[in-house]
């Protein structure tokens, strides 16, 4: 069991109001039953298809998220921070398996809740369900308006992001990371044609930021901060 201010405790001082406000009616089963659920980095906290059996409310740290609804589709990235809440959609929507997979980017903190018990409280406590849904409402209109952004993108720029993303999620030290996909493989990921990556690889080439061979990609730590600066410098991170 643990009280609200366990929790305070455990998040940033900006946080601790909206932590308050979520808890502040919540019945004595959700203290006594749910549980605090520490990841390291690299860690996955859940997978998509496995079952949805609990809701967590993320307290301090960062998620990496992948929308597998398009597996392989980097636009559907997604980084959580606190306070997000994981797999209440899946709550309110009577899903029976997570839709994403998620892992610790850093070191995170959230409390698990059983599902059971998560729809029991949102519909004995108006003021928490109202918070709730209103941040659910602002997360998938910040993934709408995301993957409206990504539709625009060229060719080039989609396979930057494709590349940042991947040797992102690699941890890469200090070895080269090494894709192997055929450039058609990656013209399906990106949603281009294979003669339309095909151009777009060369320049990437050109330009220093990528390494090409046969059926196979090459990111050298440098090229990999070269397309960091390269995507900062276009917004797209």
């Amino acid at each position: 069991m643990f009280k609200l201010s366990d929790l305070l405790d455990l998040v940033s001082e900006d946080k601790r109001q909206t932590i308050s406000n979520i808890f502040e009616n919540a019945p004595a089963y959700i203290m006594e039953r749910s549980t605090i659920k520490t990841l390291q980095p690299g860690q996955t906290l859940i997978t998509a298809d496995q079952k949805a059996d609990r809701v967590f409310i993320h307290l301090s740290g960062k998620l990496l998220g992948v929308d597998t609804f398009e597996p392989d589709i980097i636009y559907n990235f997604i980084e959580l921070q606190p306070v997000d809440i994981i797999g209440e959609f899946e709550a309110f929507s009577n899903k029976t398996n997570f839709q994403i997979n998620i892992k610790a980017k850093t070191k995170a903190v959230l409390l698990a809740i059983a599902s059971k018990d998560f729809l029991d409280w949102m519909q004995s406590d108006i003021k928490a369900l109202n918070i709730i849904t209103r941040l659910l409402a602002l997360k998938l209109s910040n993934e709408l308006k995301a993957n409206r952004g990504y539709l625009f993108l060229n060719s080039y720029d989609r396979l930057l992001l494709y590349f940042y993303h991947h040797c992102n999620n690699q941890q890469q030290g200090e070895e080269a990371i090494i894709i192997h996909k055929k450039h058609s493989e990656l013209g399906d990921e990106i949603g281009f044609s294979e003669k339309t990556v095909n151009r777009s690889i060369l320049k990437l080439v050109d330009k220093g930021l990528i390494t090409s061979g046969r059926n196979t990609i090459k990111i050298s730590p440098k090229q990999f901060e070269l397309i960091k600066e390269t995507l900062r410098e276009r917004q797209l991170i």
